[in-house]
């Protein structure tokens, strides 16, 4: 056993470089940053480019649309993760189309991790458009996060 036990932790550090190499690399510095109107939250994104729009509104209310061209890092101040809603939404020529049977998985479409100063960050690894919603005591807030990119 003695003579295993060297190649056994040779293996285990491999491993846990090679998982660590594999890790996608993440830029928190934030590249679009807002407090929103309804609920009071504040949402940064960092890690990727941010262009701001509006959802196409025939026959409904249109919404803030943020297209990123990368894996989003979504923070979020002022509101705890029972108050943020993410849901898949698809951004259309009609409007948006919400999806409630086939919902987000955690470390699957996208990581959450709790900031020591009480944020949210979300990390969104689904190449596809989820729909955000924050509701606070002050109100609630909707925008869609289209990060739909080549993979």
């Amino acid at each position: 056993m003695n003579r295993i036990a060297p190649y056994l932790r040779a293996l285990a550090a491999a491993a846990v470089l090679l998982l660590c190499a594999c890790a996608p690399r993440v830029d928190p510095t934030p590249v679009w940053q807002t407090i929103l109107p309804g609920s009071g939250a504040g949402l940064t994104i960092a890690n990727c480019a941010v262009e701001e729009t509006t959802t196409p509104g025939d026959g409904q209310a249109s919404l803030p649309l943020l297209r990123c061209d990368g894996v989003a890092l979504l923070t979020i101040t002022g509101a705890g993760a029972e108050q943020v809603d993410l849901r898949f939404a698809l951004p259309d020529t009609d409007g948006v189309r919400f999806y409630n049977d086939n919902l987000p998985a955690e470390k699957i479409d996208y990581v959450l991790t709790a900031g020591e100063d009480g944020s949210l960050q979300y990390r969104l690894d689904t190449a596809y458009s989820f729909a955000l919603t924050v509701t606070t005591a002050e109100g609630s807030d909707t925008l869609i996060i289209d990060c739909r990119r080549e993979l």
